[in-house]
């Protein structure tokens, strides 16, 4: 393989996250603070979390202990999207990094920078994490920079250009290019991206078609 690690965004990456996968704010925030699961979700919501052709196959030729996500969902709806796609058991659980998982263990950890910021809101749970994802999520860097603190133990001579982040999502490739990483965007028709908060325009490394494996494949492995 190309690279000595890879890592996934979630959303529109792995799978089609067109409709039916549609639902309400309200019930998306309930779904991303663990107040509720998938499994009350419609059949047809249900029905489109299936990878993309070709997908699995993909993962599993990938190492399992050089494999994770880098995600901005609720920690236990995104393993638990993950188990519905099929691909969870092809990723090193130690590499899944969510935001809202990271401010979990921010929570846990009194000698954290961000603890004293963290516990103004302990008295409201939805605060604490809509609050606190501004630190953690992506574009930050905070999530790449623990990504590859974790991949890298033990590891010789490894630079962050060996570490490959895919994503379809501007977040996704602002974030890897802070730390250095190399970036694929899984595209509909896009060559650039935009950035609405800073009106910065995004050029990724590499570019695959939504759903071209086969072109995925060559990137990772030629």
């Amino acid at each position: 393989m190309k690279y000595k690690g890879v890592f996934w965004d979630i959303d529109d990456t792995l799978y089609d996250a067109s409709a039916p996968w549609d639902v309400d704010v309200g019930t998306e925030r309930e779904l991303m603070l663990g107040k509720r699961k998938l499994e009350v979700l419609t059949e047809d919501q249900l029905s489109c979390f299936k990878p993309y052709k070709g997908l699995s196959e993909l993962m599993q030729d990938i190492p399992r202990e050089k494999q994770g996500i880098i995600s901005n969902g609720g920690h236990q709806l995104q393993i638990d999207k993950l188990k519905l796609l099929e691909v969870y058991e092809y990723l090193n659980p130690e590499l899944i990094f969510t935001s809202y998982g990271e401010i979990e263990k921010i929570l846990k950890d009194s000698e954290h920078p961000l603890f004293k910021e963290a516990i103004k809101y302990l008295d409201n749970k939805e605060e604490l994490f809509f609050n606190l994802r501004g630190y953690t999520g992506k574009p930050n860097s905070y999530m790449f920079e623990r990504a590859l603190e974790k991949i890298k133990v033990g590891e010789k001579c490894s630079s962050v250009e060996d570490y490959v982040m895919i994503g379809d999502d501007w977040k996704d490739i602002e974030g890897a290019q802070k730390v250095g990483m190399d970036n694929i965007l899984i595209s509909r028709d896009e060559k650039h991206l935009h950035n609405p908060w800073t009106n910065k325009i995004i050029t990724p490394n590499q570019i695959v078609e939504r759903g071209n494996i086969d072109e995925l494949r060559k990137l990772l492995f030629n």
